[in-house]
């Protein structure tokens, strides 16, 4: 896989992609992908990137080759059938496109431990499909807290630029002493007026 300076794919090499993103492969480059963020920040590529490199079949191919690997890692009764693996890739590369294959990963690794709730029994497709579901939701908010902290490092970096740093605490100070000023003028004005309305009142 090449890519140019803007992180798009121009080559895609499909011996190196299965190699790259292998379950094995996987399990030991990003090891320490313990975290949304994290997995985010892995790999900025979508699986929606992926299929138009490549073809939709390939990478849900992918896809099934994770989810033979979870049938394989749970010792349950009842594991997936062919079919439902089949299904079950192509539901995840439809509604999930924009996830990247280190999420999936990760998606499939947390319900290994147990994070979407204890696998006792079997392992079936509403139960799977639930785990990117949660994952989804979970995506959702990360990128929508993350656009606002960037919105409001984006206001203080404005501002940083109109007023320099270290001229923002002298200026703090210049408008506490004009608004000083203000109430002292106010307070002036107002017992001049009182004078005058005393002075009125006698004659």
């Amino acid at each position: 896989i090449q890519k140019s300076q803007k992180n798009e794919i121009v080559l895609f090499d499909r011996d190196a992609f299965m190699l790259k993103f292998s379950p094995k492969n996987m399990r030991k480059e990003f090891r320490d992908v313990n975290s949304l963020q994290k997995a985010v920040e892995a790999d900025q590529n979508s699986i929606a990137v992926y299929r138009k490199q490549s073809s939709p079949e390939f990478i849900e191919g992918m896809i099934e080759i994770y989810l033979h690997d979870l049938n394989g890692s749970l010792n349950v009764h009842e594991k997936l059938s062919g079919d439902q693996v089949e299904e079950i890739a192509q539901e995840i590369a439809t509604m999930h496109f924009q996830m990247s294959l280190v999420e999936i990963h990760l998606v499939i690794k947390n319900a290994k431990r147990g994070n979407y709730g204890a696998i006792n029994y079997a392992l079936n497709m509403p139960s799977v499909l639930g785990w990117f579901e949660k994952y989804a939701d979970e995506r959702c908010k990360y990128f929508m807290q993350r656009k606002t902290t960037e919105g409001i490092e984006s206001k203080q970096n404005a501002d940083s630029r109109i007023y320099p740093k270290e001229m923002i605490p002298v200026m703090v100070d210049a408008i506490k002493g004009m608004s000083k000023k203000m109430d002292k003028a106010k307070n002036l004005k107002d017992a001049e007026y009182e004078i005058f309305k005393s002075q009125q009142n006698n004659k």
